[in-house]
């Protein structure tokens, strides 16, 4: 036995001292929140807001701008496939609108927005993760459109539910390094998780909100037919017959006026 001072180190080994802690002392607590603990607190901060909002183009705004910010990149982008080796949406963060203006007006048609090859279309075909410190060094490389700002790290991270593609985040240019490390990497992969089930509930509500439409608008139309039935039955006279009937179309439809001939 011994009979020094004793006391429980952090990390839960029993240390013991000759010492006696003076009166009114504290342990000493080491400080242990360190940097990769700021980190997660920031992406458990962004994946909640991801859901926040219900709305498909807040929620891939949300992603993409959540993306950049833990990922320390000058430049961010996200682009949604259309099922046929393209894109049908893509959204970019970090150009300036000087920029973009100068890569359209250096195309001979359509808007700036690429059309699935290079390494976005690797990250396709692949459906992995691209981290690489120069962008013109990988053999998918096709360059960049005349105009563009230069780029050269990137991380791109796909976007996937149950195996089924649902975008992909593009970073590139990352602050204050050569290029993006693992646990950038990391945090994206994480991140793209969470917005696989942000982007799958906003178009469930999407799809809700356009069901609940339609089912108003069938209920017009029925409602419509069950009146022009009624006003049928109750008179022989066609002139009332055709008001009604115009009445109600202009209810149905939201028209001023209407007029039948």
């Amino acid at each position: 036995s011994t009979n020094g001072w004793g006391r429980i180190h952090p990390k839960g080994r029993y240390m013991v001292s000759n010492t006696p802690p003076s009166k009114g002392s504290q342990p000493r607590v080491p400080e242990n929140h360190s940097g990769a603990d700021n980190r997660m607190d920031e992406l458990h901060r962004a994946t909640l807001s991801l859901f926040s909002d219900l709305s498909l183009d807040g929620v891939l705004r949300r992603i993409i701008q959540a993306a950049r910010e833990l990922s320390n990149a000058r430049y961010a982008a996200l682009g949604i496939p259309d099922g046929k080796g393209g894109l049908e949406t893509f959204i970019t963060l970090g150009m300036t609108d000087e920029e973009i203006k100068r890569i359209q007006s250096s195309r001979t048609s359509g808007p700036h927005q690429p059309v699935g090859n290079g390494l976005i279309g690797e990250m396709m075909r692949t459906g992995h993760s691209i981290r690489i410190s120069e962008i013109a060094d990988h053999p998918r490389s096709v360059g960049f459109p005349p105009r563009h700002p230069k780029m050269h790290s990137f991380l791109g991270v796909p976007i996937a539910a149950y195996g089924r593609p649902l975008g992909q985040i593009y970073l590139t240019d990352k602050q204050g390094a050569d290029c993006f490390d693992a646990e950038d990497q990391r945090l994206i992969e994480m991140l793209a998780a969470h917005a696989a089930a942000a982007i799958e509930n906003a178009r469930l509500y999407r799809k809700v909100v356009n069901s609940e439409a339609e089912l108003a608008q069938r209920n017009l139309e029925l409602e419509l037919v069950n009146s022009i039935a009624t006003a049928a039955s109750s008179t022989t006279e066609p002139d009332a017959l055709l008001e009604v009937m115009l009445e109600r179309l202009i209810t149905l439809f939201g028209a001023g006026v209407g007029e039948l001939f």
